[in-house]
Order: structure tokens, then C-alpha cells, then sequence
């Protein structure tokens, strides 16, 4: 892969998406020398278990956090996400709470460029971009049971919490179950998806839509109680 240079002037074609909506996800980075096209670096990554307008944004952050490693100075963002795109432009109000901080993060590194600008295009336009990023989730292994128990969880899950008092869980069938944490609450599973609530794991912070696979303990954060679809409770 080429270096960077004084004053160098780099296109990103950005992609983030998920199989399910939460569900896994990859993001596909292309990073162009802008002046010839030469391809100077690639990123094709699994993310685990998220929504695809978190998948946008965290292929967008991988990008521009690349492209500084690089030295660029100048950066030209190519996504298929209107909506991310209109976001970043200030056209649009970021509302979603999974979102605010990836967008800060976003306004943070744009910062760091002497000069920043980002665009839609159609997914023809993206399609290295797109290809990588589902190069990324095929290549992805995941337990079996994970896709058949999240459809049903998924569907049900909320409906089974109403009745679940905090700090207790109920199974959902096919290995998988869902968790309601009091606040500070801790719990271990092997995989998890974020549902409702804010949890601590691994020194971060998750929102509604994150997920995570591996063992891990993850804690309930924040006043309110969390709701969390688990497979391989306790680990």
C-alpha cells in the first residue's frame, strides 16, 4: 500500500451493513489516491451484531481514521447512506441515540483535515465498497444457533421482558434468552445483543442496536434497567 504525503488528497467509498436490522454487520472502506485513483489502502471487517446506520457510521469513522494514518490532508466521502450523508451535511437532525456519539466522532475527525466533503451516491457507485463489506460477513463464523434463535428472540423479546422483573431472565428456546438488568447489574454470555438501555463492556459503552460475540461480562449502566438477547448465558 502507497504512503501518505504533504498535502495529500484522498476518495473514500464508504459501505456499512447488516444481515437483519439488528443483525451481523460488516463495514467495506475503498481509500483512492484522488488524484490518479490509485487504490491506497482497503478495509473489509466484521463488526458483529448492530443496525445497518451504525454499520454507515462506523465504516465512515474507519475510514477518515485510516485516511489520517495515511497523512491525508484532503478527504472526498463517497456513501450509498442518505441518510448519513444528509446527517454529516447538517441537513439532517441526528436523533437517535445510537447514533449522537458515532456522529461526534464523525465532526471530530473531519476536524483533523484541512478540507472535508461528503456525497451520495447510488450503491452502483459504492460497489467495491458494498463488495467488501459482504466479503466481510460471508467470511464471518458465527455459532448456528445464533441465526435461529435471533428471529424468534427478536420478535418476542419485548412482549417476554413487560413480565420479567429487573434483575432476572427468562429462556426464549434454541439456547438463546433474554436478560432485564437493574442498573449496575452485571451478567456473562457468550454473545449479545443490546436491546434496550445503555450496558459497560469491555471499558465501552454500547446503545440500543450493539452487539458483541465472545465470551464476555457486561454490566447494566445508566438509572434505567437493560434488556439484553443472550446465547450461552454465564458462559
Amino acid at each position: 500500500m502507497a504512503g501518505g504525503a504533504p498535502g495529500l488528497a484522498v476518495r473514500l467509498h464508504t459501505d456499512g451493513g447488516s444481515r437483519g436490522n439488528p443483525g451481523p454487520a460488516a463495514i467495506g472502506v475503498v481509500i483512492e489516491r484522488a488524484a490518479d485513483g490509485a487504490v491506497l489502502d482497503e478495509i473489509s471487517a466484521h463488526i458483529g451484531v448492530t443496525t445497518n446506520n451504525i454499520a454507515e457510521y462506523r465504516a465512515l469513522i474507519a475510514g477518515l481514521r485510516r485516511a489520517a494514518e495515511l497523512g491525508a490532508r484532503r478527504v472526498e466521502v463517497w456513501s450509498d447512506s442518505e441518510l448519513m450523508v444528509r446527517q454529516v451535511e447538517g441537513r439532517y437532525a441526528v436523533r437517535h441515540p445510537g447514533l449522537q456519539p458515532l456522529f461526534a466522532e464523525v465532526v471530530r475527525l473531519r476536524r483533523g483535515f484541512e478540507a472535508f466533503r461528503i456525497q451520495h451516491t447510488l450503491r452502483g457507485g459504492n460497489r467495491r465498497a458494498d463488495e467488501l463489506a459482504n466479503r466481510a460477513l460471508d467470511a464471518a463464523e458465527r455459532p448456528p444457533a445464533v441465526a435461529r434463535a435471533a428471529g424468534p428472540a427478536l420478535r418476542d423479546v419485548f412482549a417476554l421482558a413487560a413480565r420479567l422483573a429487573p434483575g432476572s431472565a427468562a429462556d426464549l428456546g434454541a439456547g438463546a434468552r433474554v436478560a432485564r438488568l437493574a442498573p449496575g447489574q452485571e451478567r456473562s454470555c457468550r454473545w449479545g445483543l443490546l436491546l434496550r438501555g445503555t450496558v459497560e463492556l469491555a471499558g465501552r459503552t454500547l446503545a440500543p442496536g450493539e452487539g458483541w460475540e465472545g465470551p464476555a461480562r457486561y454490566r447494566a449502566a445508566g438509572a434505567e434497567d437493560a434488556l439484553v438477547l443472550e446465547l450461552g448465558a454465564g458462559m
